[in-house]
């Protein structure tokens, strides 16, 4: 196996990692939900308790980590085609790369897309790794910043396909390596997905060269 690809492989199989989230996220959902009853109940019993609400909106802030991370799970379990919200799968991926504390300290992201669900066909857990392998090439590159650095996402509708535009940091490193490392993720991506009759369901990139990704999405046709 090339260099190339074995670090393809090995950033592949870090992404892969969420199978030891499994029994984490039902471990804490439990006691989660208890806390979070119980404090509401407080809230409504006694409502001058200092304090209360900031607990109470502190466990809501961590349900929604645990639920987007189930989310996570259930794209990640299946190769096949979904009908999923492109909106709500970019928040989801979006909270995931938060996690990596690197990334989280070094990049920040602007979404602006519309607050109405947009429905798109294909494998979301295929399309993240592509997503995410772009976010953590942009964070690996040499010329980056250490602070400052802001990543935008937009959206672009175009016949039976839905654009998610990523504007990236103005670096000199991307526009030289960025298209033949998405080529490469993509190969690789297109390679797993061939090997569990999932061809075809990663979502399509085109790089401008300079500054703006575009990730292309098959729309969901309304019946």
């Amino acid at each position: 196996m090339s260099e190339k690809r074995q670090e393809v492989q090995s950033l592949l199989e870090t992404l892969s990692m969420y199978k030891v989230l499994e029994g984490l996220i039902h471990n804490v959902n439990t006691p989660l939900n208890v806390i979070i009853g119980y404090s509401q109940q407080l809230k409504k019993q006694y409502p001058n308790i200092p304090n209360l609400e900031s607990i109470t909106e502190a466990g809501l802030q961590i349900d929604d980590l645990v639920q987007s991370c189930s989310r996570q799970l259930v794209y990640r379990l299946t190769n096949d085609r979904q009908s999923y919200d492109l909106r709500q799968w970019l928040g989801d991926e979006i909270k995931l790369l938060r996690n990596i504390l690197e990334i989280k300290h070094t990049l920040q992201f602007d979404v602006k897309l519309p607050t109405r669900r947009i429905p798109v066909q294909g494998n979301p857990h295929l399309s993240g790794l592509l997503l995410e392998s772009l976010i953590l090439q942009v964070k690996k590159a040499p010329d980056l910043p250490k602070n400052g650095n802001r990543i935008g996402f937009g959206l672009e509708y175009a016949d039976e396909q839905i654009n998610l535009l990523i504007n990236l940091p103005d670096l000199a490193s991307l526009s030289k390596g960025l298209p033949d490392y998405l080529t490469r993720v993509r190969a690789e991506l297109e390679e797993s997905a061939r090997a569990n009759n999932a061809e075809g369901l990663i979502c399509g990139w085109h790089y401008d060269g300079s500054r703006e990704v575009r990730l292309s999405f098959t729309a969901e046709m309304a019946n």
